[in-house]
């Protein structure tokens, strides 16, 4: 068990089949994990696209499941790793994604 004062780093990891929450804490011993499959849809040959709100859904989830009962304090930063080839192009009076990534 983690003490009350432990600071802690959140790590957050979109992939391709889903997304994945690390919490470790400053010995980088991990302190919870979480994992959702999201799959992608495969529209045509060759391509593949992501639905943002299911991937955002998903990364919320994973990210509520490990910080379950932590306090905010707590958290001292969060990491973040994406796929690296994905584009999205966001409706910007909406905040909404104008196509799948």
């Amino acid at each position: 068990m983690l003490a009350r004062s432990t600071a802690l780093v959140l790590a957050l990891d979109g992939g391709t089949t889903g997304v994945r929450a690390l919490l470790v804490d400053e010995t980088g011993a991990p302190a919870g994990d979480a994992y959702r499959e999201v799959l992608p849809d495969h529209p045509g040959p060759g391509m593949v696209e992501h639905d943002l709100d299911a991937l955002l859904k998903a990364l919320l989830d994973v990210a509520r499941t490990v910080l379950g009962g932590v306090a905010a304090d707590r958290v001292r930063g969060i990491g973040l790793s994406t796929q690296r080839a994905t584009a999205v192009v966001w409706e910007t009076a909406t905040g909404t994604p104008v196509h799948r990534a």
